[in-house]
């Protein structure tokens, strides 16, 4: 019989920061706590100084908290890895130091095609498509990442600089967002996204915050329940009412809606702008939801782990 661990995986991500701590036994992992924290590491990226002073400081506050909490748990091991604005960012190396300093954790800043591949793990932790095959995105907040089913006998996996923090900045979309803006955002979105054309999408999954808070809204959940959206198909044409009534409401109104954080209510707009973006794209009347992440993924690889539930 084997002994139950407590291991936690941290996804440093460029919007939020996300920690599950699990007990492991038997290869089963039992989630005893999934957090996020939405610190806004991308913002006010510059591409020659690298990430601003305040955005730092608010995520390594962030993830001193979560660090408590695993070890207030008995995580034991961890695996910690940074994506696109850390690939990015001209201090990467400094911030990591910093998060050495204050937590003791090593950070793993992995490759864009990896966390495109961690990003198919996550979207099947748990879930069976018809033969065992689907097309995946995962809407980050400075890439979005995808994995395509292809002719040949490998999917195609990228990732690419389109993110919800990103787009966010760049059309100043935070607040009330009139109906030529946000036509402007999935315009650019598409454009960016153009390296995905072609591909085959059945189903289409949908990971990442901006995925799972739609789910969230579409089904008012409060408080948050992963469970309740696991696997949810997402008509476009739904998709499409919450973006027009996302963009007609100001950001304060936006916070107050049920089932969404409102931490993340600044970058919605957008990131539904990418979401039917991809759909529009990939030809998609549909996206499957899936509740799960990189943090999820890192659980399943690092140490060969499926979900208890």
């Amino acid at each position: 019989m084997s002994l139950a661990r407590r291991l936690a995986a941290l996804d440093l991500g460029s919007n939020s920061v996300k920690l599950c701590v699990a007990e492991a036994s038997g290869g089963a992992a039992r989630i005893l706590a999934d957090e996020v924290r939405v610190c806004g590491l991308a913002r006010g990226m510059d591409e020659r100084t690298g990430l601003a002073a305040e955005s730092m400081e608010r995520c390594l506050d962030a993830l001193a908290e979560l660090r408590e909490l695993g070890r207030s748990l008995g995580a034991e091991e961890w695996a910690v890895a940074g994506t696109e604005a850390l690939r990015r960012a001209a201090n990467a190396e400094a911030f990591a130091g910093m998060l050495r300093e204050r937590t003791g954790l090593e950070l793993e800043i992995i490759p864009g095609d990896e966390e495109a591949r961690l990003a198919l793990r996550a979207a099947l932790w748990g879930m069976k498509p018809a033969g065992g095959r689907a097309a995946v995105f995962d809407t980050g907040g400075a890439s979005t990442e995808l994995v395509l089913e292809a002719d040949g006998p490998e999917p195609r996996r990228m990732s690419l600089p389109l993110g919800v923090v990103t787009l966010t900045e760049r059309f100043r979309s935070e607040d009330l967002v009139p109906d030529e803006l946000f036509l402007e955002m999935r315009a650019e979105a598409r454009r960016l996204l153009e390296p995905a054309a072609g591909g085959i999408a059945d189903p289409l999954v949908g990971i990442g915050g901006t995925v799972t808070s739609l789910a969230a809204l579409r089904e008012a959940l409060e408080p948050y329940d992963p469970l309740r959206i696991q696997g949810m198909d997402f008509p476009k044409a739904e998709l499409e009412d919450w973006a027009e009534k996302l963009c007609s409401l100001t950001l304060r109104d936006r916070e107050a809606l049920t089932g969404l954080m409102p931490a993340r209510a600044p970058v919605m707009p957008a990131g539904a702008a990418v979401v039917l973006a991809v759909l529009d794209l990939l030809d998609a009347d549909a996206l499957r939801v899936s509740a799960w992440g990189l943090r999820h993924a890192l659980l399943s690889e690092r140490w060969n782990l499926a979900p208890s539930f």
